[in-house]
């Protein structure tokens, strides 16, 4: 009984050692969900195909999304609204903050990150715009960055 108790405590432990990899399957073929598919899929941007946003933790191409009429005439009337509040005051934080996140709400993610960017050349030290930058580098499947 002590052994069999000891073999199914040691199994989740056995499960995580598998997980982190090693050199035992250095020759076996990645299955999507491992962890050698999901760092695959973690690949520079370069690696994403043209008019996708990100490639998927399991490898799929992940485009923006489709939005209802009613919805996106909402969101690009918004957007306008933030792109003419950042033409009046280019550098004004919270404008930028809400390009970035208009233009989030339309699904170009990628846009965004460089919205979000760009306002923290200007203004370093507001942690909102890491947040906001952050939470887009999650949309796009990059949370390394």
């Amino acid at each position: 009984m002590a052994f069999l108790t000891r073999r199914l405590l040691m199994a989740p432990a056995l499960l995580i050692l598998s997980a982190c990899g090693g050199d035992g399957d250095a020759g076996a073929p990645e299955s999507p969900g491992t962890p050698q598919s999901v760092a695959s899929a973690l690949q520079e941007t370069s690696d994403v195909p043209e008019g996708a946003e990100a490639i998927s933790f399991l490898g799929d191409t992940l485009t923006t999304p489709d939005l209802p009429d009613a919805v996106r005439e909402t969101y690009l009337a918004r957007y306008q609204e933030a792109e003419n509040d950042l033409a009046a005051d280019p550098s004004n934080v919270d404008a930028l903050i809400w390009m970035g996140r208009r233009t989030a709400y339309l699904g170009q993610y990628r846009s965004a990150i460089d919205i979000f960017t760009h306002a923290m050349t200007l203004h370093p030290e507001d942690a909102r715009l890491y947040r906001h930058r952050g939470h887009r580098y999650l949309s796009v499947r990059e949370p390394s960055k």
